[in-house]
């Protein structure tokens, strides 16, 4: 079985709390956001995504990432969080669907739908809106 990021049990998490952004789930909001960009990215790399809409979006859960890791994590440690959980995601799903582009390539179009589903929470809990 196909394995892409964790998204689809961090998205089933967002039903929950939705309103509150406690503190774990900014947490689980900057993982998911780092997996949307890193989505984003590899649909352009590979699904050959229009650029617009699609690099706003990115553009949109890269600002999240940004501002929640602002919060969550010590300054010091934010570059290497972003190559780890954004770049290094990126060239998972990218390998990915270069491997198994059949059953990979629905998937990764099904996360984006998901991801663009959970924004205005990111937005809101990143005070972004």
């Amino acid at each position: 079985m196909l394995r892409l990021p964790a998204l689809a049990a961090a998205i089933a998490l967002s039903t929950a709390g939705a309103n509150a952004a406690t503190p774990e789930r900014e947490k689980q909001l900057l993982d998911i956001a780092a997996s949307c960009a890193a989505f984003y990215q590899a649909g352009f790399d590979r699904l050959d995504l229009t650029v617009e809409p699609n690099e706003a979006r990115r553009q949109a859960f890269i600002d999240v990432v940004d501002a929640l890791s602002a919060r969550q994590l010590p300054a010091g440690a934010r570059e290497a969080w972003f190559m780890e959980h954004v770049v290094g995601r990126t060239a998972i799903v990218v390998n990915i669907i270069d491997l198994k582009p059949d059953e990979a390539i629905p998937k990764v179009r099904q996360n984006l739908g998901a991801c663009d589903k959970l924004l205005p929470e990111m937005n809101a809990a990143a005070g972004l809106e």
